[in-house]
């Protein structure tokens, strides 16, 4: 879930030393150079085994279903602790985002969320803070957390802890200055962004008008009104690992054109850090500093296209010739194949994608599709390459930190499965 669509924000960090620079992250030069990775014989997407049998300490079964209204949602499962106590709980259909950054759990999925108290802020007080979405905000206290993704801990990171009756958490009352929050579709988000290493730019003083970070008291909630200090931000929950925390890889098994019930896959953790996450495909697009990249297609070049996890739909401005309008969607009966050229800043790559009846499939019931697309009326600017394009795939992402000699991030993908 993109933090605005349409105006595309660079959230770039102070350089984490476990992250980027990693001597067991491939290149982008290794990455072009790996060998063709099948997309019709043998592919992990097509026949990715169950990860509850691997036994793989680095890797979370992920399952894309409808939680509860939205579809093509994957859900993964995130243990979470007091620091260095054993009073842990684990809270399940957390949703994968690459649009974002930073663990945020939904404090109703908390069986204990007294025991997770608001860690202090630059001036002491209770921190609080206001993370904005494209029309809603997540709101509620950052506090500190043991954080066991697979069997890797991260400990003592920052996190969220959202409140979404958009009320108050005790004394931490929603501010007028942040937006109300949505429905939440999940039990929490775990925003894995490729370019950023924690939620905010340095030197991370948003204005008055949208504050980001709040000190709380019993009287209120007031804006941090200068700079935030890395060490009171939420961070990238992968690069916060002692290990596996150069990048992971996404693999979700394929789904008819109809669209499935559900689909199931794997996010694995980590790039070339053990056997079973070898960069082993060839289609590579390395990103922009802001996560950006080129499409060309449709005769059209969005020059502000990015991959988003946590956009269910594809998501673009141009009626193609074998698609028409229907409502907010894009729909081809019988589902139209494309292809499209993802330049990057020193990489293209090729991406085949379908389209189906888009409106009559995302009301069939069902949870998870590999072609449906909405029409971008905002950002003509804009391809996203949302959810469908991950199923039926297998997507290494390489992080960075967007400083200098840390290198360009990357998606590496497998060529998409069509069953």
């Amino acid at each position: 879930m993109r933090r605005f669509i349409g105006t595309l924000i660079f959230i770039a960090l102070p350089f984490l030393v476990s992250c980027g620079g990693n001597s067991n992250t491939p290149s982008i030069q290794a990455a072009a150079s790996a060998n063709v990775f099948s997309s019709t014989v043998g592919t992990s997407a097509a026949g990715a085994s169950d990860p509850a049998t691997t036994g793989a300490k680095n890797v979370l079964p992920v399952r894309v279903q409808t939680p509860n209204y939205d579809i093509n949602r994957a859900l993964i499962s995130v243990t979470v602790c007091v620091p260095g106590t054993s009073e842990c709980e684990t809270v399940h259909n957390v949703m994968v985002d690459t649009g974002s950054v930073g663990l945020r759990l939904q404090r109703s999925a908390l069986k204990h969320p007294e025991r997770f108290a608001a860690m202090p802020g630059p001036g002491a007080n209770a921190l609080a803070e206001c993370y904005r979405f494209v029309s809603s905000a997540a709101w509620g206290i950052v506090t500190r957390a043991d954080v066991r993704l697979a069997a890797i801990q991260a400990s003592s990171i920052p996190i969220q802890i959202v409140d979404e009756a958009s009320v108050s958490y005790a004394d931490h009352q929603r501010p007028d200055s942040c937006l109300k929050g949505g429905k939440p579709t999940s039990n929490g988000t775990l925003g894995i962004a490729a370019v950023s290493l924690n939620d905010c730019r340095d030197p991370c003083f948003i204005s008055l008008k949208t504050p980001r970070y709040y000190e709380c008291t019993a009287d209120g909630c007031a804006p941090v009104a200068r700079p935030v200090a890395a060490n009171f931000r939420v961070v990238h929950p992968i690069a916060a690992l002692p290990s596996d925390n150069n990048g992971y890889v996404l693999d979700v098994q394929p789904v008819p054109e109809s669209g499935a019930i559900a689909t199931r896959g794997t996010l694995t953790l980590g790039i070339g850090t053990r056997s079973n996450n070898a960069l082993d495909v060839t289609n590579v697009v390395d990103l922009a500093p802001d996560g950006t990249f080129t499409t060309v297609w449709n005769g059209q070049s969005y020059s502000a296209s990015y991959f988003d996890t946590g956009t269910e739909q594809y998501y673009f401005a141009t009626s193609p010739a074998d698609a028409r309008e229907c409502g907010s969607h894009w729909c081809a009966t019988p589902e139209a194949k494309f292809s499209a050229t993802l330049k990057g800043q020193t990489t293209d790559a090729t991406a085949n994608f379908r389209v189906g009846d888009s409106a009559s499939l995302v009301r069939s019931g069902k949870g998870a599709f590999r072609n449906v697309a909405i029409i971008a009326r905002k950002d003509s600017r804009a391809f996203v390459w949302g959810m469908p394009f991950f199923i039926g795939r297998k997507v290494f992402v390489r992080l960075t930190d967007g400083s200098s000699g840390s290198g360009n991030a990357y998606y590496a993908f497998s060529d998409a499965v069509f069953p």
